[in-house]
């Protein structure tokens, strides 16, 4: 812990600080020094770590509309802070004396397209060098491991990796880390899958590319690292859209509609004793997006997303097949795009439906 006593600071007057009275609670006294603390200010309007995101709540924010945080809230949002940067500083301090650490939390916007910001976490050689992004997830989060690394994440750090990893050399792909903020879980550490011949082809994509540009690189290739690539260049180019609807007339998009999810359970090769096993996706639904569960305007006279679950397809263990639930028709188009871009689904195959199966 930093000691600002040992680092020499200005005393304040006692006389003139009693008059100003005390904040509402300590609390908030400290989310509003975190709050001053972050140093993302900059010029860019989009930031890598919005690729992925709700484009309402990024445009909302750009006009500038604030929501009244509760305190429970409030003290939600500063922990989660605190702990998100402890983990960071700790794992950077980690490499640093490993001899590990080569570079941290360094601004590439200078190599993004025009309108985009970001700065990677840390800069390290794990094998060889690579960029490895430091997330910090709730305890649920790291123990129902399936539902990590999310998307977003993962398209963050690809995208560090495509913009800069030429110009800081890098020779593996990217990490994302999940630590348990909570200290109950171990980290997962999960390397992101790059295109086939990334690093002999990457030199060959121009300086501060375009998502489009990017994109035609990869868009007839099959393999999973590109179709990731061509994932993360779409979602991009959807929030340049929103942003130049935004800034030419105004236009805040409307609330996420509902969402594909699904759920896991544990199938255990030990049934008597549940010991073993891995968790595998059992059922696929329709449910409010789940970043609507970490947006603040959400439920607010801002914005009121739909709500409502729909089982979509089910697995039936006995058969070995998925079945489509009877509400589930006018979803089902959507569900199998989820199922073919979410890596975390790789292991459940639609192709063969099978007497008895996904559209009997």
């Amino acid at each position: 812990m930093k000691t600002i006593l040992r680092q020499g600071f200005e005393k304040p007057d006692p006389q003139s600080h009693a008059s100003q009275g005390l904040p509402p609670s300590v609390d908030e006294l400290t989310y509003q020094w975190i709050v001053s603390q972050d140093d993302h200010v900059s010029t860019n309007d989009l930031y890598l770590s919005d690729i992925g995101g709700c484009p309402r709540k990024k445009m909302l924010k750009l006009k500038g509309v604030t929501v009244d945080l509760s305190q429970h809230a409030m003290w939600h949002r500063m922990r989660m802070f605190q702990q998100a940067n402890n983990v960071a500083d700790d794992l950077a301090e980690a490499f640093h004396h490993d001899k590990r650490l080569l570079a941290m939390e360094e601004s590439i916007s200078d190599l993004l397209p025009v309108n985009w910001g970001g700065r990677f976490d840390l800069l390290v050689l794990w094998n060889r060098s690579r960029f490895w992004e430091v997330k910090s997830s709730h305890p649920n989060a790291i123990r129902y491991a399936q539902t990590l690394p999310k998307r977003t994440h993962v398209w963050q750090a690809l995208a560090y990796e495509v913009w800069a990893g030429e110009q800081y050399g890098t020779e593996q792909p990217p990490i994302v880390h999940n630590a348990d903020r909570g200290g109950e879980n171990p980290s997962i550490v999960s390397e992101i899958i790059m295109p086939e011949d990334w690093f002999e082809m990457r030199h060959t994509i121009p300086g501060n590319a375009t998502p489009d540009i990017v994109r035609t690189f990869f868009a007839d290739l099959k393999d999973v690292g590109s179709l990731q690539i061509v994932n993360m260049c779409d979602a991009m180019l959807e929030l340049e859209a929103w942003l130049d609807d935004f800034k030419a007339r105004d236009i805040i998009p409307p609330p996420l509609d509902r969402a594909p999810n699904h759920r896991t359970s544990k199938v255990s090769p030990h049934e008597t004793t549940k010991e073993g096993g891995e968790y595998v996706p059992v059922e696929i639904y329709m449910d409010r997006d789940w970043r609507c569960r970490q947006c603040d305007y959400c439920d607010t006279s801002i914005c009121e997303p739909p709500k409502g679950t729909t089982s979509v397809l089910e697995y039936d263990r006995k058969t070995n097949t998925w079945h489509l639930k009877k509400n589930g028709r006018p979803y089902l188009g959507e569900v199998l795009a989820y199922v073919k871009d979410d890596l975390r689904l790789s292991s459940i195959d639609l192709e063969d439906e099978g007497e008895g199966g996904l559209l009997a």
